[in-house]
């Protein structure tokens, strides 16, 4: 799996290996141009080596300035991330709390269910008593 993290260590690498050959060839052309500052030779390689320094600077640079755009970049999807889980986790709560007072109401209904139940049971040996205390009387009177 290549991805930019990877893209930005091959660059890096590249850019170390050129800085090594960098300094390793201006050294010799530095010290060659100092020793002998009338040879056009060696000023023109020192002239390369600073050209080739340059060159490396702005190199880094631009890897540097597109490191920092590619932070701030994962910095605002991190952000948006941040967010939507912040929103998700306040839905969250408030679906919780209707949950909650579901179960509650369910509970509720099944203690008023219950004393519905208890309620039905009392007037129905209520009413037998009621037709128990009617029909005795009506049986000995005709007895």
């Amino acid at each position: 799996m290549s991805g930019p993290i990877d893209n930005y260590y091959n660059e890096l690498e590249d850019i170390k290996q050129t800085f090594s050959i960098i300094i390793n060839e201006g050294k010799k052309a530095v010290h060659l141009s100092k020793t002998f500052p009338t040879n056009q030779t060696y000023t023109e390689l020192n002239r390369v080596f600073e050209s080739d320094l340059k060159e490396y600077k702005k190199a880094s640079f631009a890897i540097n300035t597109q490191l920092d755009a590619d932070i701030n970049e994962e910095e605002k999807k991190a952000q948006e991330a941040s967010d939507v889980i912040a929103e998700l986790e306040s839905d969250n709560e408030a679906l919780k709390s209707k949950i909650t007072d579901l179960f509650e109401t369910n509970n509720g209904t099944k203690g008023m269910f219950n004393d519905s139940q208890l309620l039905y049971n009392q007037y129905l040996l209520g009413n037998i008593y009621v037709l128990a205390a009617i029909i005795i009387p009506i049986y000995i009177y005709y007895k």
